[in-house]
């Protein structure tokens, strides 16, 4: 590189997360993820927190939901 010469003369790069992102697999995947934790949330605030109840006293110290109560 010249010393005139900066890297915003040169060819612009492509950006990877911009295509993987607004990509269809990005999409289905992001909407199956969010479908887990949304899931994953009302078993903890329903019949999770009715089980955790019922774990010996040493684990449902390593329980987290047990422990925010």
């Amino acid at each position: 590189m010249r010393a005139d010469e900066t890297v915003e003369s040169g060819p612009k790069p492509i950006s990877f997360i911009d295509r993987l992102t607004s990509s269809e697999g990005f999409s289905l995947l992001f909407r199956e993820g969010m479908t887990l934790v949304e899931d994953a949330a009302a078993y903890l605030d329903g019949a999770g927190r009715e089980e955790a109840k019922a774990l010996p006293r040493a684990v449902s110290l390593a329980y987290a939901p047990r422990a925010c109560d």
